[in-house]
């Protein structure tokens, strides 16, 4: 069988046909937010695939149950000023709040920044996400909310950049 190819056939699924089964989202998306318990809070949350992880701002985060983290982070920030890439000790602090699951480094445009993670349960275009998000400030945004690659990677979202809400 040397220099002759076998060829299988392998049944062709068709684009519509995959496509079909994958939720489709917009840019800006109304979502429920909860952090395990019975609450549910309904925001509208910007569709990011150019940001890693999800985020919320830090006035959600207090009125879905982290205020306490809010105000541990609030207390870290004034010893924190300026993040570096490795210190241990940074990180250390801050993996000590209770509730916190997670610190990482996120590059921005205004510099390094240092960021915890929470455990929160979404709920997107029917289809619920257990996830991990960060806090942030973000006072200066329109969505208090936005939804990272990372959330949209696990049930394989569709962007449709023409859809409204």
């Amino acid at each position: 069988m040397t220099g002759r190819f076998c060829y299988v056939s392998v049944e062709k699924m068709t684009k519509r046909h995959f496509y079909k089964k994958r939720p489709i989202v917009g840019p800006v998306e109304e979502v429920v937010i909860s952090n395990g318990d019975k609450k549910r809070h309904r925001v509208l949350a910007r569709i990011d695939t150019g940001a890693d992880f999800s985020t919320i701002c830090e006035k959600l985060a207090s009125k879905i149950g982290f205020e306490r983290i809010v105000r541990e982070l609030r207390k870290v920030e004034r010893i924190i000023k300026r993040p570096v890439k490795y210190v241990k000790q940074e990180k250390d602090i801050l993996k000590n709040i209770k509730g916190v699951t997670g610190v990482v480094l996120v590059r921005q445009a205004a510099g390094l920044t240092r960021r915890v993670f929470v455990p929160l349960r979404i709920k997107l275009a029917g289809r619920t996400i257990k996830t991990q998000v960060t806090i942030i400030k973000r006072t200066h945004m329109r969505y208090p909310m936005i939804i990272g690659r990372k959330d949209l990677q696990k049930e394989r979202f569709m962007i449709d950049p023409k859809r409204r809400r």
